[in-house]
């Protein structure tokens, strides 16, 4: 009797229609710029919808060495090609410094993610 009515729990389980869930994810950073030349790399979005765009918030954190003084700000911006949503982190000025770490925020109505990038730039 007990197995009998385990079985029917399960199978209610699998019959009843999945809430949704709203998963976004950041994939690994794309660089397409080099040393001495304005940054442009892009990130992968995931797990989102055009209509979520407007509710999303992205902020950049970059991190600052005591040694040097950064001489650039990084920027972005949300855009879409043919694998689908990403974002661009890009400067209006050369990166002087071949190594560029930053933190990207995101946040939306259903929830928050951040992480953490390094890019070591090739001088070409």
């Amino acid at each position: 009797m007990k197995v009998n009515a385990l079985k029917w729990l399960v199978i209610f389980a699998f019959w009843c229609p999945a809430s949704a869930v709203y998963a976004l994810a950041l994939s690994d950073i794309e660089l397409h710029s080099h040393l001495n030349r304005p940054l442009d790399a892009r990130i992968g979005l995931t797990g989102i919808e055009e209509a979520d765009l407007d509710g999303l918030n992205i902020r950049i954190h970059q991190h600052r060495d005591d040694n040097f003084q950064r001489t650039t700000s990084l920027r972005h911006e949300i855009g879409q090609d043919g694998n689908g949503w990403h974002i661009r982190v890009f400067t209006r000025d050369a990166v002087k410094e071949p190594i560029l770490t930053f933190t990207l925020e995101v946040t939306w109505p259903q929830g928050s993610y951040s992480r953490e990038y390094s890019l070591l730039i090739d001088p070409q």
